[in-house]
């Protein structure tokens, strides 16, 4: 087989504070449902080549904004207003602080309820304290179905009170329409259609069954907590909490302060780009059956330990839809042997490897 030619958009960031994250789970899910969708068999006809991707990152959709009246509507706008003018101020409020949700890297393997509950707790990243959601959080992570989504028609909920088995029904109340290989369009963080999440929330009459989500078709289920299904872990974020004990300032002789990184981003470019054609041969494999497969985007979170080993690597986010290519360019990225950084510090990067595949006829 020749080998394909790739060319890619390569971003290796280092961070410094904060961290996001993925998820997980089904409703009574069939087992099979939950694995990854058979790839269309065809006759090779092809050999799968990627391009660069175009720079740009990919936009958050944009929300609309307040259009400005034309001035003589405006005037009459307000005359007919009880009140001449209003002023609307948001402020957030002291028990509100510190309540937005940071989501963890999405576990690389299966896990049991009780494996993905330890899995958090152990999660030893930016020094929080991570845990697993319960279903009204994981429900963040939804998005391109009403009935689901954060205050959708879906009766499950913690805050609603609402655990019991039957808190899914009637039928279809709480997913959408089905889609393989939908690649992420359920899923905030990317999730594709094969990946299901575990959340902490057991059902309130069956506490051998936990509810979770599963992004085939958005769905809010139950499943027993003997099943396998993948974590993302989350914390609460901290206001002004920018310390990871990674950074270092010198004192130069005009009494200015220098910052300098434990790692430079140049550094660990550099060796990340060594692993360039390992990461492209991932690719490249795991695309030979899949002929739909046209372009990706992957973001995995990892730790640098003080002597430069790579300890762990996570997918944070993840468009591909193609288990085998995310596992193993993380495994790839776990190879490294990274410069020992300054001051023996432990350092959390993170690499996006964004791509675009052309098939070329023999």
């Amino acid at each position: 087989m020749k080998k394909g030619l790739f060319l890619v958009v390569l971003s290796a960031v280092f961070f410094t504070s904060s961290l996001f994250a993925e998820a997980e789970t089904a409703e009574a899910v069939p087992q099979k449902e939950e694995a990854p969708s058979e790839a269309v068999k065809t006759e090779p006809q092809a050999e799968p080549v990627a391009e660069a991707a175009p720079s740009e990152e990919a936009k958050p959709e944009e929300k609309s904004g307040t259009k400005t009246e034309p001035q003589q509507e405006e005037k009459a706008e307000m005359q007919s207003a009880p009140e001449s003018k209003i002023e609307v101020e948001l402020v957030r409020d002291a028990e509100d602080s510190g309540k937005e949700l940071v989501f963890s890297a999405r576990s690389l393997d299966k896990m049991t309820w009780s494996e993905a509950q330890d899995f958090c707790k152990n999660l030893d990243f930016y020094g929080e304290e991570w845990r697993l959601p319960n279903i009204d959080e994981l429900r963040e992570l939804m998005r391109n179905c009403p009935a689901t989504e954060p205050g959708g028609s879906c009766r499950v909920s913690e805050e609603g009170n609402c655990l019991a088995g039957n808190c899914s029904t009637p039928k279809d109340s709480c997913t959408c329409e089905r889609k393989l290989k939908n690649r992420g369009f359920y899923s905030m963080l990317g999730d594709a259609d094969y990946i299901g999440l575990w959340s902490s929330s057991t059902l309130s009459n069956d506490d051998k069954k936990a509810w979770g989500a599963v992004f085939f078709s958005g769905m809010i289920g139950s499943v027993g907590k003997d099943a396998k299904l993948y974590a993302r872990c989350v914390h609460n974020s901290k206001s002004n909490s920018t310390d990871s004990g990674d950074d270092i300032y010198k004192i130069l002789p005009d009494g200015k302060a220098k910052h300098e990184q434990a790692l430079g981003d140049d550094v660990i470019n550099e060796y990340t780009g060594k692993k360039m054609d390992d990461f492209l041969q991932c690719i490249a494999r795991g695309i030979l059956e899949d002929r739909g497969f046209t372009h990706g985007w992957i973001s995995l979170d990892y730790i640098i330990a003080p002597t430069g080993e790579v300890t762990s690597s996570f997918v944070q986010m993840s468009t591909v839809g193609n288990l085998d290519i995310e596992n193993c360019i993380a495994k790839k990225i776990r190879e490294i042997k990274f410069p020992a950084p300054k001051r023996a510090s432990t350092v959390f990067a993170n690499y996006s490897l964004k791509f675009k595949v052309k098939r070329r006829k023999k």
